[in-house]
Order: structure tokens, then sequence, then C-alpha cells
């Protein structure tokens, strides 16, 4: 029988792949979010949400492949573009390089879960203007022409970097791209020169002179009107960095510094732009700015762009963090500021290499968006010595209603976080990437002491009196830098007097892996204040990340139709496949290439429905499954 059971299971996940051929798939509804905009953000209702990353350990993928790297999604389909280190070639006329570099591309069916293998699409040539680097270039797919484009920069053994371009016919960039015009297309100075020429540019101010920006380069094509393509680009003027935009409809003949046709007259960004950053600037401050990527949404243009304070070259220890800005048009030159304060990405502080903090730690941020969801997605370059942190961080922008300040620890200072004045209770926020849950900072707090004091205690009190939904949600992530720890978690409510009328405690015993917790309460109609506290009852370092208290709908239902239904999770856990309603006999998760079927009354995998997972659920009826 257990024979036959076995083979069952199999000939019944190859009729589910069938089904999937033959049958077309209905889209379950959920009370699911709708996809969050930028203007949410901006408005403190969304939040970056870690969601995986690609390094050395878990890919196995050859290093280099975080540098350059950029994201485009068409038909469904992810390309990841990233920098080819060619390990072991190093032509004499590249004396000055390590090795020379190309571009490659990989592509994804499953939103970046699974990766294909790489693919060349630049490779150095001898004699081309990129026979010793092609890269930190940006592709644009224009399905009017059903062609790719990539604009990259390029460098030879005599010229310093400048930009070349080249294409490849299709909806599929897997393979090399081709020359189809004279390269390179942009000169050193070409759109610095159009853009830095008058005495009021700042371009002009800061480095004291006319056409002194130069190293034009990080190219991000990020608009196309159906004439034009709109470019972002860096610029450097032997110490600082600036940001700039220039249009092309040919990627031959280029348009900048000119307001009237559409672009800005001066650099977008300039080290004018981190005064009043959240950061402590080395000796001279802020150095300007250096690669960026834009994306056009809701009526805005929004650029993020990192910012450095000792060179724009990887120097260990300085501070390179990114920010955020928007404007309504691209002429401006003065663009908005995260209203919540710049930056939003912040330099390691990790001690990792000659114990320093490795420089361009995070380098390359991207934003994109999914055209078919209109999901919007973030991800950058973490670069470390141990292969289980380096490599590409994605995150994707979710709706929030977190009435928790700072509770992800985003601001990387323990702002918002206050110390019960009893006992020597240390708080503070690390800069420490490779020791947060999500690749950020997080808060470390401890007794002080060799032994706690009860009541020693770090807390934050939030106003609920005029909350949507007195149905709520909390929790986090814990942990500790040894050991198993005590700590417990309190959920006070008071009064409008202050008074306490109801608490709520959760005992934890973090270790040095991240512990999640998650728990509902339905407040009480006095209830006008709620204090989120963490009470130290044991001598532990403990790391708190991701920590969150917020309101949520009452309940969650599906509404499955008859056949095959693709569903996406909604934010509900405890179910497993098992729990599926009797008109579903089949549920099936997908993990990696495989497909894991559980059938009902014979049995399979009992897997637990995840957060924001894509199952699919076979149904002989229609039916509302309330969760």
């Amino acid at each position: 029988m257990a024979i036959m059971k076995k083979y069952f299971l199999v000939l019944s996940g190859l009729l589910i792949l069938s089904s999937f051929a033959f049958f077309s798939q209905s889209k379950a509804k959920a009370n699911d979010y709708s996809p969050a905009t930028l203007d949410d953000y901006w408005q403190g209702k969304a939040a970056w949400k870690f969601l995986r990353k690609l390094t050395l350990a878990n890919t196995g993928w050859s290093y280099g492949y975080g540098a350059g790297a950029h994201l485009e999604i068409v038909n469904g389909v992810w390309y990841l573009f990233s920098r080819k280190v060619n390990w072991g070639d190093k032509p004499n006329y590249c004396s000055f390089m390590n090795e020379t570099l190309g571009t490659e591309v990989r592509k994804s069916l499953d939103k970046g879960e699974t990766w294909s293998q790489p693919v060349n699409i630049i490779i150095p040539q001898e004699g081309k203007p990129w026979e010793c680097a092609a890269t930190d270039g940006d592709a644009y797919y224009d399905s009017s022409r059903n062609k790719w484009y990539y604009l990259f920069q390029c460098l030879d053994r005599n010229n310093p970097w400048r930009g070349c371009h080249l294409e490849k016919d299709g909806p599929d960039p897997m393979g090399l791209f081709k020359e189809n015009h004279a390269n390179p297309v942009i000169s050193a100075k070409q759109l610095w020169g159009k853009i830095c020429n008058e005495s009021s540019d700042d371009c002009v101010k800061i480095p004291g002179g006319v056409n002194r920006i130069f190293d034009e380069g990080t190219w991000d094509i990020f608009h196309y009107d159906g004439t034009y393509f709109y470019v972002g680009f860096h610029g450097f003027d032997g110490t600082r960095g600036y940001r700039g935009i220039a249009k092309t409809a040919d990627f031959i003949n280029w348009v900048a510094g000119d307001q009237n046709q559409g672009v800005p007259k001066d650099a977008v960004l300039d080290l004018y732009d981190t005064a009043g950053w959240r950061e402590n600037w080395n000796s001279g401050g802020s150095i300007g700015f250096g690669a960026g990527s834009m994306l056009s949404d809701n009526g805005y243009y929004y650029l993020i762009s990192e910012a450095a304070d000792i060179s724009l070259g990887c120097t260990a220890g300085q501070n390179w963090d990114w920010g955020i800005f928007r404007s309504t048009s691209l002429t401006n030159t003065s663009w908005e500021q995260f209203p919540a304060g710049n930056p939003i990405i912040y330099s390691s502080k990790y001690p990792e290499r000659n114990g320093k903090p490795i420089g361009c730690n995070p380098a390359y941020a991207r934003i994109f968006k999914d055209p078919l969801t209109q999901r919007i997605y973030l991800h950058y370059t973490r670069e470390s010595l141990d292969p289980n942190y380096s490599g590409i961080y994605f995150y994707e922008l979710l709706p929030t209603s977190n009435l928790l300040q700072n509770g992800d620890l985003w601001k990387c200072r323990a702002e918002n976080w206050e110390r019960l004045p009893l006992g020597p209770t240390n708080i503070v926020a690390y800069r420490y990437p490779n020791l947060s849950s999500d690749g950020g900072c997080y808060l470390a707090t401890n007794c002080g002491a060799s032994t706690c004091q009860p009541g020693q205690s770090v807390y934050q009190d939030i106003d609920v009196s005029n909350i949507p939904s007195r149905n709520v949600s909390y929790g986090g992530k814990f942990a500790t830098d040894s050991g198993t720890g005590i700590l417990n978690l309190v959920i006070f409510e008071l009064d409008e007097n202050s008074t306490i009328i109801n608490s709520h405690r959760t005992t934890l015993n973090p270790t040095l892996t991240y512990q999640s917790l998650k728990k509902n309460l339905v407040l009480g109609s006095q209830t006008k204040t709620i204090r989120f506290q963490l009470y130290l009852d044991s001598p532990h370092t403990f790391k708190a990340d991701e920590m969150f208290f917020e309101t949520v709908e009452p309940s969650s239902s599906l509404s499955l139709s008859q056949g095959w239904n693709q569903i996406t999770w909604p934010d509900v856990s405890g179910k497993k496949a098992s729990d599926t309603p009797p008109e579903c006999p089949i549920a099936v998760s997908k993990e990696n290439f495989w497909f894991k079927p559980y059938i009902k009354n014979f049995g399979g995998v009992n897997f637990n429905f995840e957060n924001r997972k894509t199952y699919y659920i076979k149904c002989n009826q229609a039916v509302i499954w309330q969760l």
C-alpha cells in the first residue's frame, strides 16, 4: 500500500501539472492589500518590507553580480542585469584593471524566487570602446519597436569612462546585444558641459567654474514618452558628485541643459541636497551624489540616490547613504525631500575589513514597478566578507498601519524609544546589517549590569484614541547576541488618565536566531494610549527589529471559483493545506521548480500557508473560505 500511495501522489503531481497546462487559472479574490504607491510612502502609509536576498552563499553565483545590478520586467518575466567579472582575463592593454568587466543577465519566471543561469549580453572585445569594461548600465524594452536598448559605461585603453549603446531585437534580452551604430555615443563632459555652463548653476559654483564636470555614467533610463528616452546619470568634478538628467530620441543625439526642451538646466542633486540629513558626516561634510534610480508614479518622479562624504570611490569607513526625492517636473532643480527625513538606507558601520566598514555599502539601489501587478520594489547590494550576507537585497513597498514610530529602526537611531528610568539600561540602534533581521538597522538593549533590576525596560507610547479599528496586531522579531535570554513584551492599555486598565504579557526566550512574534488583540473601548514595553529579564543584550502595532480588519476571506485558483496568501497565519474547504480537495505549493500537492483524504505535503506567497487551490464548486 505504501508503494501504491507514493505512486498515486507522483501521478497526482503529474495530473496537477497537466491541469495547469490545459485549464486557465482564475485569480482568487482575497481581503488582501492593494498595491502601495510612493505617495503612500510619502504620507507614512507604506513601508519597505524585506522579501529576500540573493547572496554568494544561497545562490552559488560568482562574485560581481551585485555591481551594476538592475531589474527589468517584461511580460511578467523578471530580468536581472548585472556586472560580469571575467576572472583571469587580464589583457596587457587593460593593465590598469584587475580583470575585464562585462554585463550579463538572468531571468526569473516566479518574481525573483528562482533564477536561470546567466547569459552574457556584452563581452569586452579588443578594439571596441568597451575592450576593458562594459558595466553600470541600464536596459529599456521598447514594445512599440520590439527592441531592447542598453546604455552603459564603456572603458578602453586610451580614454576615460564614456557612454556606449547596443541593441537587441525581440522581447527576450537573453543573448548578445548588437552594435547598430558607431560608439561611444557620449564622450566625457558632453552632457555636463551643456548643463553646467552658467554662473548661477550649482554645478558651476561648487567646483569653481564651468565645464568641470565629467564621468557621465551609472545610467538610468527611467521614462519614454513615445519620442524621447529620459536618462539619469552621475557626474564628477574630481572630488564631488552630481546627478543630472538628459533626453534622447535615438541614443546618438542628446538634449541636455535646456529647460525649454523639458530637461533641467542644472544638476538635480548635489552636496547642498544633503543638508539636514540624519547623518553624522565626516569632517568636511557630504561630497554629493553618485548612482541613482528614478520611477514615475501617480504624477511624480521619484529619485533615490547615494551620497558619500569622503570619496565616490569605495573608501572603507566612510558614510554612503541613500535618500529619496520627488518632483512633478523634470526641469525642476530643487526636489522635495522625503518628509520623514533622509537617508532611507544607511551605510554599514560593521567593522569587517581591517577593523573598518566596507566601502560602498550599500550600492546600486534601484526602485522598480511590476507593470502587471503595479507593485513597487526596491533592491540594493550589500557587501560583506561573510558570503551569507554579501549580495542583492529585495524589498517590497507595502501598505502599513503601523502605529509604532521607527518600529523597524529604519532611521538607524533609537529615536522614539524610551528607557524606563530604572537602572543603567542601555539602548542603541546599530548599523550592523549582518546582525539585523532585514538587512538594515536594529535596536540593541541590555540592563547595563551583570544582573537586571525588576522593571528595567524600554518602551514607546502610542495614541490610539482615534484609530479606525479596535482590532490590532502586534509583534516583531527578537534575538540575543549570545545564549538564550528572557524578554517580556507587555502591551499596556491606558485610559484617558493614563491609568492601566488592562495588560497583555508574552514571555519570549530569544536566541542568536531571530524569532518572530505576532499576536492579535481587541482593545477596550476606554483605551486611549498603548504602551509597547520590552522588559529585560536576563542580563543579555537583546536585539529587536521589525516591531509593529497596527490596526487590522477583524476577519479575512478568500473567494474561490470552480476549477483551479491561483492565490496570493493574505496576512493570516495558522492555516495549513488540510484546512481548505471541503469543496476544495487539492492545494498545491510551489518551491523552486517543484510542485507539492496536498490531496484531502489521501495526504501529501500538509504545508503551512505563508503571507504573500503564491499557491494553487482546486475547487469542485465556487466557495467563500472564511479564514
